[in-house]
């Protein structure tokens, strides 16, 4: 369920908005990111408040809310794949 956020009267309508949108809180993710998230077949996008035409709406303050929603914690050390060092590389003949 989602809680009243303060700019949730601020309207986004299309997903190329949203992910500008994302873009300017620092998040890099794209429109073809937010409209395959979004999709009815994937269902894990922002919580749409309807559509205006056949553009999906929602709000600021929703589409924040998704995106902190998105954000992990840093792997530990010993979970991250190892990154190759060049002495690890493997010849051509």
């Amino acid at each position: 369920m989602h809680q009243q956020q303060s700019d949730d009267n601020d309207i986004l309508v299309g997903w190329d908005r949203m992910a500008a949108f994302a873009q300017g809180e620092g998040f890099k993710i794209t429109k073809s990111t937010m409209s395959k998230k979004g999709s009815p077949a994937i269902g894990e996008g922002p919580e749409l408040i309807g559509y205006f035409g056949h553009q999906p709406t929602s709000t600021k303050g929703r589409v924040r809310v998704w995106l902190q929603a998105q954000l992990r914690p840093e792997r530990p050390p010993s979970k991250r794949w190892p990154r190759a060092r060049a002495a690890d590389a493997v010849p051509t003949p």
